[in-house]
């Protein structure tokens, strides 16, 4: 994600220049890093279910349909994109318009 956000410095500071709030430059790299993970946790999620009837033997204590494994997993994969995102999404929305634009 910071590689991403680190190419994208230009087109955020050029945003910024022409009146984008620092919020919204925050908010537009956070829904982009998410619209990434979600058809990977999505698959995630149904890999998991699958692997767990398989595996049902193994599983000692938690049923491999247990709502709340996978919807504990899920959310800690979520926190790790968040986490993952926030520096750089920050970095990225603090972008001074004109270094931005000397940028190469």
């Amino acid at each position: 994600m910071a590689y991403s956000v680190v190419r994208r410095t230009r087109e955020l500071g050029i945003r910024v220049a022409l009146g984008a709030e620092p919020g919204r430059v925050l908010r537009s790299v956070m829904v982009g890093a998410f619209r990434m993970a979600l058809p990977g946790l999505a698959i995630g999620v149904l890999l998991a279910i699958a692997v767990g009837v398989l595996l049902r033997s193994l599983l000692l204590g938690v049923s491999p349909l247990d709502p709340l494994a996978l919807a504990g997993v899920a959310l800690a994969v979520a926190g790790m994109v968040m986490v993952g995102t926030v520096v750089p999404a920050r970095r990225a929305s603090r972008v001074d318009p004109a270094e931005a634009l000397r940028y190469d």
